[in-house]
Parts: C-alpha cells; structure tokens; sequence
C-alpha cells in the first residue's frame, strides 16, 4: 500500500512524497491523516537545520486528526484510544510494539 507525506527533505526543503506504507501488524492502526499542526517551533527548527537529532530526510510532525483507514485485528476501542493519546503524547512515530 502507498501513500503520501509531507517530507523535510533538506534544508528548506519541504516535499511531498510518494511512500510506501508496511503492512499493519496485529495491533496497529492505519490513520488517514486529515490536518497535521506543523508548529512554528520544532518542525520550523527542524526545517531550518536548527533542532538537534533532526537528520534528513524525514516527515515531520506529531499532532494530527484523522480517521482509522485500517486496523489490524487485535485492535479495540481502548487500543485506538491509547495509540493517539501515546502518540501526542510521545511526539514519536506513530509504530508502537507494545500497547
């Protein structure tokens, strides 16, 4: 399956990309991004050769809204709940192995 994503792909190089998306495990979710908050903090720095760690390229962002477009099968209500709440939270990627 593929997709699209806004990618830092340099430095002031903001790209939309054409990836490829895994296949879901068991107890993850696919999420249609519909609005993505690029902050004027860390993702600008990001952009800007300015945060430490950030290596390009890489697709920026950890606050989103969305809808579940696919779930693998060990996924509940709970799961779904805990996974956006981990992920605004965490501010990493969105691949979790152990919810």
């Amino acid at each position: 399956m593929s997709g699209q994503a806004l990618v830092f792909a340099g430095l002031d190089r903001p790209e939309v990309w054409e990836i490829q998306l895994p296949a879901l495990k068991p107890h993850e979710v696919l999420v249609e991004t519909a609005y993505s908050c690029i902050s004027p903090g860390t993702e600008m720095r990001c952009l800007a050769g300015k945060q430490d760690g950030a290596r390009f390229p890489f697709i920026p962002g950890y606050s989103l809204s969305g809808r579940i477009a696919a779930a693998g099968h060990r996924v509940t209500l709970n799961r779904v709940i805990s996974a956006a709440y981990w992920t605004l939270w965490r501010g990493e990627n969105c691949r979790f192995e152990n919810l």
